[in-house]
């Protein structure tokens, strides 16, 4: 049966996205979706495939950085490549917090472990964080979220590398001495309202990082 939108009402946005998501997974999966609501095939896959996977292979996480400021044009593809991104149930949990000023990036790179000693550098720092109310399964908030953003980091070093800019991603480790100290820095541990899920530290750069070893593709499938 589908939800009333006086339901709808009562609940809060990602319950909200994650019922409607169940309805148009139902109807999906009993036809009832006709071809003008899916869409049509615009254009041949396999024209459009060696694009992507160019993006694909040219990738890279980037650590080093000039000093020439992240156009408004590049942030945007970050925002958007995050608001396309695909999440569990469709509840779009994952928001980005851009922190550019000097003195809490100095404070960022003494923070989060993996980015020790050279985010600083990074024109900007984006913090991923999800918000704990979208997920509501038992058991799910210790691995959704941070597949959810997973997600979203990849679509980011897409969007990076076909607009030629640098990013990097830096995982959510923070020591347990340090776990105040961010959260005071940010005030997102309050109330638990968000999970802080990593970070990317995006600029652009005068020489791209080497190319990473990759196994064969035939390694790829068991």
């Amino acid at each position: 049966m589908s939800s009333t939108m006086e339901e709808r009402e009562q609940v809060d946005i990602y319950q909200s996205r994650y019922l409607e998501h169940q309805e148009r997974k139902a109807a999906i999966l009993a036809g009832e979706v006709t071809a003008s609501e899916t869409g049509s095939r615009a254009f041949d896959f396999y024209d459009k495939w060696p694009i992507l996977k160019h993006l694909m292979e040219t990738r890279r996480s980037q650590r080093r950085f000039n000093d020439r400021h992240v156009s408004i044009g590049q942030l945007q593809a970050i925002a958007e490549a995050i608001q396309l991104s695909p999440s569990s149930c469709n509840r779009q949990a994952i928001t980005a917090m851009p922190v550019s000023d000097p003195e809490l990036k100095e404070k960022l790179s003494g923070l989060l472990v993996d980015g020790k000693g050279w985010i600083d550098k990074a024109d900007m720092v984006v913090l991923l964080f999800a918000n704990p109310d979208a997920y509501k399964a038992p058991g799910e908030m210790a691995y959704m979220p941070y597949l959810d953003a997973g997600v979203c980091v990849q679509s980011a070093y897409l969007a990076a590398e076909a607009l030629g800019f640098g990013c990097c991603y830096i995982n959510p480790n923070i020591r347990a001495d340090d776990k105040d100290a961010f959260a005071e820095l940010f005030e997102i541990f309050e109330h638990e309202c968000r999970i802080f899920c990593g970070a990317l530290a995006i600029g652009n750069y005068d020489a791209k990082a080497p190319t990473p070893p990759k196994r064969a593709v035939n390694e790829v499938f068991e």
